[in-house]
């Protein structure tokens, strides 16, 4: 049962996962030449069929528009091979303030998730959140190239990641916090679809440090 301090806020399709679109790719930012005023430290769980080029694309894309926010994105590394049995050989990997999990068809299908939402986040009202869920699969079906994969798999994963930063009930009119999106409008994401006000990139710097001083690294455990 999830706590009471915290709510799902979630991204969703206001239009069928199936609906015909052109072609209209996003074409990536250049990123910010800012001075880092924040780093957030993060890891990806893949459980989906899409492949790791598109992934590490996308991945590039989300430390772009965070970068524009002043906050550093550390890609932390997944152990893919199985942990020792003792303790005491198992390897030391570096904590990660937040957890992205890129559920398949039956992972979705076991978190009871509605079919048109493509991005949910546990949200905390005391703080920044540390996990968000991406309906890797359902991104697929909506993306007609593999280069609106990527896009929308960016921006899916930018928008929950954001969820985790700012306040609850965020959503905006426009820019990367509008809840709503067709499934056309995803296959035509522009670098303005990104956008986060100053006022949300303040309190992302400011939340991401709120993370605090843990320990620099831990034992990985099924």
């Amino acid at each position: 049962m999830r706590a009471a301090f915290t709510v799902l806020a979630v991204l969703t399709l206001s239009h069928s996962l199936y609906a015909a679109d052109p072609v209209s790719p996003l074409s990536a930012a250049p990123a910010d030449s800012t001075l880092h005023e924040a780093t957030l430290r993060l890891r990806i769980y893949n459980y989906t069929s899409i492949g790791g080029r598109h992934l590490s694309e996308a991945q590039r894309l989300v430390s772009d528009v965070y970068l524009k926010a002043g906050v550093r994105i550390i890609w932390e590394p997944v152990l893919n091979r199985p942990v020792p049995v003792d303790p005491s050989t198992a390897p030391r990997m570096p904590v990660a303030d937040v957890s992205i999990m890129l559920f398949n068809n039956e992972m979705s299908r076991r978190m009871d998730a509605d079919p048109n939402i493509v991005g949910s986040a546990a949200v905390s009202m005391r703080g920044p959140g540390s996990i968000a869920y991406v309906h890797g699969e359902r991104v697929k079906r909506v993306a007609k190239t593999q280069e609106q994969v990527r896009d929308i798999l960016s921006f899916v994963i930018a928008h929950e990641l954001s969820h985790l930063l700012l306040p609850p009930g965020c959503h905006t009119e426009a820019g990367l916090m509008r809840g709503e999106w067709s499934a056309p409008e995803l296959r035509r994401l522009s670098i303005a679809d990104f956008a986060l006000t100053e006022a949300q990139r303040g309190t992302m710097r400011e939340r991401v440090r709120s993370y605090g001083a843990g320990p620099l690294h831990t034992l990985l455990s099924d």
